[in-house]
């Protein structure tokens, strides 16, 4: 479903940059999502597998593979490097597969540490760690 209305959205020439990559929103209830910063990335991972087909249960597995990748690497920082690129690529796909607006999630989430760590306005003593 979501492939189909990329590729309209493609056909239809909406929202294209000069590269070629759409500028997609997706609906969140009732409600359009931005696709600035994060939500771009997000769109642009999910482009990237209707385009070639991508099953759309397999990132998770994927990414659980990719960590443990990911952690053995970390004396080689050229295929450490690389591998945060895939871990990051693979978590954009997942947060395509769910819709989930990131750009939202990373205000909320940024005003929750804040909260937590006390880190909310000035001459507030951070709160220690659990």
């Amino acid at each position: 479903m979501a492939c189909l209305a990329l590729s309209r959205k493609r056909e239809a020439g909406i929202g294209e940059d000069r590269t070629g990559i759409s500028r997609l929103s997706v609906t969140k209830g009732a409600r359009l999502v931005s696709t600035g910063g994060l939500n771009r990335l997000r769109d642009e991972a999910g482009e990237f597998m209707c385009r070639i087909g991508a099953a759309e249960d397999t990132p998770l597995d994927m990414t659980r593979r990719e960590l443990v990748t990911l952690s053995r690497s970390q004396d080689d920082a050229a295929l450490f490097s690389h591998k945060m690129y895939d871990v990051l690529f693979l978590v954009m796909e997942l947060a395509h597969i769910s819709r989930v607006d990131l750009e939202a999630e990373w205000v909320e989430g940024r005003r929750r540490k804040k909260v937590k760590y006390g880190l909310g306005g000035p001459g507030e003593a951070p709160r220690p760690n659990r």
